[in-house]
């Protein structure tokens, strides 16, 4: 198993203690259950510092690993830190929203109560300028009103003036 925090192990001293199966004794007083015994007290003690060389890497790699989580953990609380500050900026903004949008229906509603009053008003005013002058031009005609009056009484109209003073 390859990781990127794997570190080389320590290299340790061989143990004092750890006979070297009595290479320094004489051939003579080495027996050969004493030399297997040696031999096999060695591999033990060199296994032993395999093992603690390879606990070591693995504490180093565990180390390692808790201080990754640990960064990925205050991440992780950054990130919902800021998720709920987005959501507080969302919902503000969607409040202004729906605020202005209320503000805008409100208005529209005066603005169409107030066209509709105005409207009827304009309507009504143009009407009576349209009964007015169309009443006018239909009731009215001078030259038939000028000769009316001068054929009723002559002095009232005067010859030179075919318009009488009322009608203008």
């Amino acid at each position: 198993m390859t990781l990127l925090f794997r570190r080389k192990p320590k290299e340790r001293q061989r143990p004092q203690g750890v006979d070297d199966g009595g290479a320094d004794l004489p051939a003579e007083l080495q027996s050969p259950v004493r030399a297997a015994h040696a031999e096999e007290a060695r591999r033990v003690a060199l296994r032993h510092l395999e093992q603690e060389a390879s606990i070591d890497a693995l504490n180093e790699e565990v180390t390692a690993w808790r201080s990754r989580a640990a960064s990925a953990e205050a991440q992780l609380q950054r990130m919902f830190d800021r998720e709920q500050q987005l959501l507080a900026m969302i919902d503000e903004v969607k409040a202004a929203a729906l605020r202005r949008q209320e503000h805008y229906r409100e208005t529209l509603t005066v603005v169409k109560t107030q066209f509709a009053a105005a409207s009827r008003l304009l309507l009504d005013g143009f009407e009576a300028i349209n009964s007015v002058t169309s009443s006018a031009r239909a009731k009215v005609d001078v030259d038939a009103m000028a000769e009316t009056l001068q054929k009723d009484d002559p002095s009232v109209v005067p010859q030179d003036d075919p318009m009488p003073g009322v009608l203008t």
